[in-house]
């Protein structure tokens, strides 16, 4: 299963997977009790300018998230 969604992703050009802005999962590590689920949607990675820190958003990454943004959103991942 796993795999599927990962060949999935990645013919669609998603990087991973995440739900509702909540800091989501990268295609390569996918698991079913973490970041499989039936809330989850395809998305891209946003990586902060200055620490490296990333998420996977629904925006494309054309549009991107500001860094305040990305920490805001870690922030609420805990």
């Amino acid at each position: 299963m796993i795999k599927l969604v990962e060949v999935g992703l990645a013919a669609e050009g998603f990087d991973g997977l995440y739900v509702s802005g909540v800091c989501g999962c990268l295609a390569g590590e996918l698991s079913p009790g973490s970041c499989i689920g039936e809330d989850c949607s395809a998305g891209y990675k946003h990586t902060h300018s200055a620490t490296g820190e990333w998420i996977v958003g629904g925006r494309p990454k054309s549009e991107g998230y500001s860094d305040r943004e990305i920490e805001n959103i870690l922030a609420d991942c805990g």
